[in-house]
């Protein structure tokens, strides 16, 4: 009984790990070739700095992004100018391997003929999200961010719903419940 309660935790810890280091292992491929700048920001230092600003902002729409950016944790950027060092088939590959096995799901995704633009999201347990990642190339420019998060739904819903008034867009209303059968 216990070697089978070990095997499934070692099951459970490697399924895990792999899920985390996909993300981490796909930024530390690509960080190093040409023309690539990347960015790495400890999640500490975000919630110290937007904390100190906060205080000393008035506009409120900056306000309110403060408040969103004490929830992210760390956060990767990385960018290309050169289509040879992020291919779209690398960046193809790597977004169809988290939809798999790796609980990455699409929150966004838009196509055209030269852009991809992925937004994907990895919920955890408590119904935040665990992590944000954004993934786009357009025109051999490629975009890489990832973002440890304690964002919920209802944030990200808030900041489209106030950019979409922006743009004059009005929000759909609510759906009103079916019956079931």
């Amino acid at each position: 009984m216990r070697t089978a309660i070990l095997l499934l935790t070692l099951v459970a810890l490697s399924c895990s790990l792999s899920a985390q280091s996909s993300v981490g292992e796909f930024y530390q491929k690509f960080k190093k070739q040409d023309e690539v700048t990347n960015f790495k920001l400890p999640g500490w230092l975000v919630w110290i700095g937007t904390g100190l600003v906060y205080n000393s902002i008035k506009d409120e729409e900056t306000r309110t992004w403060l408040r969103l950016a004490r929830k992210l944790g760390k956060f990767r950027l990385m960018q290309s100018e050169n289509s040879n060092s992020i291919t779209k088939e690398d960046l193809s590959n790597f977004v169809n391997g988290l939809r798999g096995n790796n609980g990455y799901d699409d929150l966004i995704y838009v196509r055209t003929e030269d852009t991809d633009l992925n937004i994907m999201i990895r919920e955890g347990s408590n119904g935040r999200l665990k992590e944000l990642l954004v993934v786009g190339s357009d025109d051999g420019e490629t975009i890489f961010l990832s973002a440890k998060t304690r964002l919920r739904m209802k944030d990200i819903n808030e900041v489209l719903d106030h950019y979409l008034k922006e743009l004059g867009w009005k929000a759909k209303a609510k759906a009103k419940k079916l019956p079931q059968a």
